[in-house]
């Protein structure tokens, strides 16, 4: 005992305070408990999101689903920081045949402004088909943009 007085100090105060004993006992006891205690102090803001998943239960279950899919986190993310993305991308997931019309409509964006203005006038959705499916009449179709007093002699 005389060579580590350090030790027989320690020792001395642990006696003294009965409930640092068991916290020292507890934390022995549960050596991985012990690590996730000590990067929760020294990060305070993961202590704080730890604290608010306890309180939700159901944030919790959430929390652990995106730990298991790391690629399913980020999109979280994203999806929390654009809370207008958020609503879209939920109604997305209900409707699968929309999902691709919707990624394709995100690459092409001058083709989003044609589609929506497709879907208001239902009639010239059918023209524009229409026109997809006879070639010539779209030529056509161009040169009497460009040629105005043309038109005129095709009426």
């Amino acid at each position: 005992m005389r060579r580590h007085s350090h030790v027989r100090t320690a020792y001395a105060n642990m006696r003294r305070h009965s409930h640092v004993r068991t916290a020292y006992a507890d934390m022995r006891r549960h050596s991985h408990v012990r690590t996730a205690y000590a990067n929760m102090r020294r990060h305070s803001h993961v202590r704080t999101a730890y604290a608010n998943m306890r309180r939700h239960s159901h944030v919790r279950t959430a929390y652990a689903n995106m730990r298991r899919h790391s690629h399913v986190r980020t999109a979280y993310a994203n999806m929390r920081r654009h809370s207008h993305v958020r609503t879209a991308y939920a109604n997305m997931r209900r409707h699968s045949h929309v999902r691709t019309a919707f990624a394709n409509m995100r690459r092409h964006s001058h083709v989003q402004t044609a589609y929506a203005n497709m879907r208001r006038h239902s009639h010239v959705q059918t023209a524009y088909a229409n026109m997809r499916r006879h070639s010539h009449v779209r030529t056509a179709y161009a040169n009497m943009r460009r040629h105005s007093h043309v038109a005129d002699c095709l009426c």
